[in-house]
């Protein structure tokens, strides 16, 4: 097995609403970053903890997994640490369980690994801890927390009535606070699973369509997808009035288009974030492109 599934559950969110990633991503080098690197450090430091009974502050100072553990990244992570044991007293926690869906035979391997797992009182709770300050995560409908669930009701074996999924994200700003939490029936969870290896299916075809959306954010065929270029061009453009060329000052714009440009304008900023970090990403390693060269770090 390794270390992650083309079909996981933490790219479910984008395989499952474009096929055609998968195809895309073949090839390509996973993409990294400081903040991707500060996440897996701060999930780290909280395996410890909960592995070892400690508290996030006895770690202030270390480096984890290369990245130094400050009071910010402590602080954060107690929030969970302590959320996850008042929930989970009196029961048997798992800590970084990986779980496969061998049960529903899948096209390929598909497994996924979840932060905090445990049964109590008839439901079975799956947590995930998200470290990220910059995007709020969702809980309503989350395919990855569903994944999740469905791995460990698969595997486990409870006789669990529902299913609660939770998201700690002390660092997030959302409307709904720093903890939140969905719960469904399990045969709700069952159902979704055909759903999920519908989608499975759909994603290994060779011709696997496609579709751009605000899940190529985290998509690393992106900076080269021809249908995100394709897409985001197209947002970019907004009607006139026949034999408008170019688009007019903004002043002389009309709210109702103001308003389709702002809404377009996601697509956009995803594309050309996404080749800029790629062009970067090739300056740094020798490659030449024409007109571009990295500026001397300070």
């Amino acid at each position: 097995m390794t270390k992650h599934a083309r079909l996981g559950a933490s790219g479910a969110h984008r395989w499952m609403k474009c096929p055609g990633s998968i195809r895309m991503a073949e090839g390509l080098a996973e993409r990294t970053s400081s903040y991707a690197q500060e996440g897996s450090a701060a999930h780290a430091v909280a395996e410890e903890c909960l592995q070892k009974d400690k508290d996030a502050d006895e770690l202030i100072g270390k480096k984890v997994e290369g990245v130094l553990v400050t009071e910010e990244m402590a602080n954060a992570v107690q929030r969970y640490l302590d959320y996850v044991r008042e929930r989970s007293g009196g029961c048997e926690l798992l800590v970084e369980q990986t779980f496969t869906l061998d049960r529903l035979s899948p096209p390929e391997p598909m497994f996924g690994t979840a932060d905090a797992t445990f049964f109590k009182d008839g439901t079975l709770t799956v947590m995930d801890y998200k470290h990220g300050a910059g995007v709020a995560v969702e809980i309503a409908g989350n395919l990855q927390l569903r994944y999740y669930a469905l791995g460990a009701l698969l595997n486990l074996g409870y006789p669990a009535r529902a299913v609660e999924m939770v998201i700690v994200q002390p660092r997030g700003r959302h409307a709904d606070g720093p903890i939140r939490s969905e719960t469904i029936p399990t045969s709700e969870l069952m159902k979704w699973a055909k759903k999920l290896m519908a989608a499975a299916d759909a994603a290994l075809l060779p011709d696997a369509p496609l579709v751009a959306g605000s899940w190529c954010r985290w998509c690393d065929a992106s900076p080269v997808c021809p249908e995100l270029q394709e897409q985001a061009m197209a947002s970019a453009q907004v009607e006139f009035a026949d034999g408008i060329e170019e688009t007019p000052p903004v002043e002389k714009m009309s709210l109702a288009q103001c308003g389709e440009v702002l809404k377009k304008a996601e697509l956009v900023e995803i594309w050309l974030r996404r080749v800029r970090d790629h062009v970067r990403d090739q300056l740094a390693s020798g490659e030449e492109v024409p007109g571009w060269m990295l500026a001397p770090k300070r």
